[in-house]
């Protein structure tokens, strides 16, 4: 069976999401650039083979 992302996604959203609203897992600071604020969402529906977060 192929990979479909779509199937994947409509899956993935339904723990993730409500309405307008994301479920993130963690915010954190970063000295790039000055100082940057990053938030780590769940669920992302790509496979992406050098990826950090798997």
């Amino acid at each position: 069976m192929p990979y479909d992302p779509f199937v994947k996604l409509k899956r993935i959203q339904r723990i993730v999401c409500k309405g307008i609203k994301r479920k993130y897992y963690r915010f954190r600071s970063g000295k790039w650039y000055g100082g940057i604020a990053t938030a780590d969402c769940c669920g992302c529906i790509l496979k992406c083979i050098f990826c950090w977060s798997d």
